[in-house]
């Protein structure tokens, strides 16, 4: 067939539906127009260029025919040039099986009245029965039946479905629209809300910031004021001791001064006497002497750790307040190897053996514990060097346990505790050795358990 054998419908059934119709050659000229066509026109139209006729709107590619028949559902805007000016119809083209146009259907655009009168549009257009078309179609081998003009009426339906199911996706996706629209205004208004939130946050992070440097800075200061009042009172408890200590050797040197008058006054009193009495004084003063350096040296500032044998600061710290304690009747028993060693600060290490003695002699004056004692034992447990310090001053109330390390916290009255010594010890213990301090009751009394990092081995 050639490409006019594609067109299956009569030609009453295309002007009953399309009254302005325009048959077309390869060359796009007309080879046929309906009558309606040529009334308007005033002649008939066979042989012209269809663009001598009919004007197209521009398409991408200026006023190609093929460029609206590509989509044969689409109805696109034309103008039949005629003597009383261009008529506005709705066209579509007409195309074989293999997509070339053979023709143009149109209809008027029946939205003004206008268009009637002005170019007297009437009913008998869409139905005719023009016998050079029925010829034209039988020299073409087209044939029209029953059947085909019912396909062709299911077409239409089903192309005005179409349109009609596109129309209801463009309301679907105008509301879509929409949507998004307003989605995007929320979105906006969000996005402004995070920003205000943000800048908020930031004016409170440099506000907190300020807050958290001024609290560093005051607790930094308590710190500093915990360590001096430590020393202060630690530096009381040094006088005491060294009180204590030079107590006897001052009645000893006493006696000695004594002796040598008693012997001068009964004529006893010889060189060698008398070279006696002061060698036994100057040795009685050299120990105080030394004991005055060791409480010097306690005070002394260390900067670095170092290696040092714990059972060295035990005695030291023990030999300290060994006097005072006697005085009160309270007994320390010291049990150890010798060998055992760790690292970190002696004199710091002894301060905080110093705090908590001091503290468990309290307890037992307080309570008035019949033969009291501090039992101070050393070993050694997973390569930690450990000290316990325990008394039998009756332990400490289970509701205070938790609290005893707290700044400032004591049941002692006002001029007998700082609350400091506890706090101060275990500062030193945790924080300036790495080490660990707790306590626990035990069976008549409360025992202070220190671990410290051992030694490696030489």
């Amino acid at each position: 067939m050639d490409e006019h054998s594609a067109i299956t419908l009569s030609a009453s059934a295309i002007t009953a539906l399309y009254p302005y119709v325009f048959f077309l050659d390869p060359q796009q000229e007309i080879t046929w127009a309906s009558p309606a066509v040529r009334r308007v026109l005033g002649s008939d139209p066979v042989g012209k260029d269809i663009f001598d006729v009919v004007s197209l709107p521009i398409s991408g590619q200026g006023n190609r025919l093929q460029d609206f028949g590509q989509d044969r559902r689409r109805m696109f805007p034309i103008k039949i040039i005629t003597p009383n000016g261009p008529l506005p119809l709705r066209a579509l083209c007409l195309c074989s099986d293999d997509n070339a146009i053979i023709g143009l259907v149109a209809e008027p655009d029946l939205s003004t009245l206008e268009q009637l009168e002005r170019f007297d549009i009437r009913m008998d257009d869409f139905f005719i029965n023009d016998p050079h078309l029925d010829l034209l179609l039988m020299m073409g081998e087209l044939t029209a039946s029953k059947a085909d003009l019912n396909n062709a009426v299911e077409e239409l339906n089903r192309k005005q479905a179409e349109l009609q199911e596109a129309g209801s996706y463009r309301q679907q996706l105008d509301a879509r629209l929409k949507e998004l629209v307003d989605q995007r205004h929320a979105m906006l208004n969000m996005i402004e809300d995070v920003e205000a939130a943000r800048a908020e946050i930031q004016d409170l992070n440099k506000g907190l910031e300020k807050r958290v440097q001024t609290e560093i800075e005051k607790r930094r200061e308590k710190e500093q004021l915990l360590i001096h009042q430590s020393r202060l009172a630690a530096m009381g408890e040094m006088i005491g001791n060294i009180a204590h200590q030079w107590r006897q050797p001052l009645t000893e040197v006493g006696l000695v001064i004594q002796d040598l008058g008693d012997a001068h006054r009964h004529g006893e009193l010889d060189e060698a006497y008398m070279v006696r009495g002061i060698s036994k004084a100057m040795q009685i003063t050299r120990h105080m002497s030394r004991t005055i350096d060791d409480f010097r040296n306690f005070f002394r500032p260390e900067k670095t750790k170092r290696k040092f044998r714990v059972r060295d600061s035990l005695e030291r710290a023990s030999s300290f307040v060994e006097s005072a304690f006697r005085n009160c009747g309270i007994r320390i028993e010291l049990a150890g190897p010798e060998d055992i060693t760790a690292v970190g600060f002696p004199n710091e290490f002894a301060q905080a053996l110093l705090n908590v003695l001091n503290n468990a002699r309290d307890a037992l004056i307080e309570r008035k514990v019949q033969n009291p004692v501090i039992n101070i034992t050393l070993f050694q447990e997973n390569d930690r060097a450990v000290v316990t310090l325990a008394d039998n001053a009756g332990g400490i109330s289970p509701e205070l346990v938790d609290r005893i390390f707290e700044p400032y916290f004591t049941t002692k009255e006002p001029d007998k505790g700082t609350g400091i010594g506890l706090y101060m010890a275990k500062m030193i213990i945790e924080k300036n050795m790495g080490g660990s301090l707790s306590v626990r009751n035990i069976n008549g009394g409360a025992e202070f358990r220190i671990e410290l990092a051992g030694a490696p081995a030489a």
